[in-house]
């Protein structure tokens, strides 16, 4: 919307612009006496109207530019956070549960700042299973994210906090992370069995190193037979 906000704001303008014209040809053929049925003959003439709905017009025309500039600005906002390094990292399903592989997420960092992870959990309104462990996807890139499995407790806390680094060199592309989660328990070889396919809201916990020690959270919404493995079903 951004780049193409001059070229709204100049064809709502004609827009306006046209139906004060319309509005005057239009007054121009009502008959006489017609203002006495809308207002006193002595205190209303078609200039005073043409000026009023003019106003109105011009104040229509000005609102609708006001709203496509106010999204130029968040636009450029955005593109100027970008270039600083402070873009907020993406979200995002690489592949959906199959067969006997769960769902692959990624987090790409856009900020200069480390990623941090701290907690991992499930939401839904129905019973749904808790995941055991949050496990790093092998990758060409060495060093994504300290360690490969980190142990998810009972509150969803990590047993250890996990790091996507920061993207410093802008010659190259920035550095991403890829996961799984695990729904059986260290130590045991056997997964848990899920009983209904129910829609659960996916939610990771994350906060920048640095003096913004704010939390943040990814969410994504989807279905337990997209998530997990299908041989968990049964």
């Amino acid at each position: 919307m951004g780049r193409n906000g001059p070229f709204y704001v100049s064809v709502f303008t004609l827009l306006a612009l046209t139906a004060v014209v319309g509005l005057v040809v239009e007054i121009s053929r009502l008959p006489e006496g017609w203002q006495s049925s809308m207002c006193r003959n002595d205190g209303c003439t078609v200039q005073q109207w043409v000026s009023a709905t003019s106003g109105w017009a011009g104040f229509v025309a000005a609102m609708i530019g006001a709203y496509f500039v106010f999204h130029q600005l968040a636009e450029q906002r955005k593109q100027t956070s970008f270039a600083l390094g402070d873009g907020e990292p993406t979200f995002e399903i690489l592949r959906r549960g199959r067969s006997e592989r769960s769902a692959i997420f990624r987090i790409t960092n856009w900020n200069r700042r480390t990623v941090v992870l701290r907690a991992a959990s499930f939401r839904s309104q129905h019973s749904s299973p808790k995941p055991k462990r949050l496990v790093r996807f092998p990758t060409k890139k060495p060093r994504v994210i300290d360690g490969d499995i980190y142990q998810i407790s009972e509150n969803g806390n990590l047993s250890k906090m996990g790091k996507v680094p920061g993207w410093l060199d802008r010659q190259a592309g920035p550095i991403s992370a890829e996961f799984w989660f695990s729904f059986v328990e260290q130590g045991k070889d056997t997964a848990m069995h899920i009983e209904t396919d129910v829609e659960v809201e996916v939610i990771i916990d994350y906060f920048f190193t640095g003096d913004d020690p704010t939390s943040r959270s990814f969410k994504v919404r989807m279905r337990l037979s997209e998530l997990v493995p299908s041989e968990l079903f049964g």
